[in-house]
């Protein structure tokens, strides 16, 4: 049984001296709401001079993943997300 069946990972990929975890999130917030605070995990992958960002996040529908995937790959420091 799945309880929250658009409850997907974005893991964000960068710079570590410039993409921060918490740019992330306010970027996440700013377009999922406040629903998105409540049910995200995270975790963090640092190796030289890159980091690896993975949060999980609730989408109310599908429609949401593509405009918040667009914003994060425009923060300072973005090189890839999966």
């Amino acid at each position: 049984m799945v309880d929250d069946p658009l409850l997907i990972p974005i893991k964000v990929m960068g710079r570590s001296e410039i993409l921060k975890a918490d740019m992330i999130e306010d970027l996440i917030l700013k377009i999922l709401g406040a629903r998105a605070n409540h049910s995200h995990r995270y975790a963090i992958v640092c190796k030289g001079k890159y980091v690896s960002h993975t949060f999980w996040v609730s989408l109310k529908n599908a429609e949401q993943e593509k405009p918040l995937r667009e914003a994060i790959s425009k923060l300072p420091g973005y090189e890839l997300q999966l």
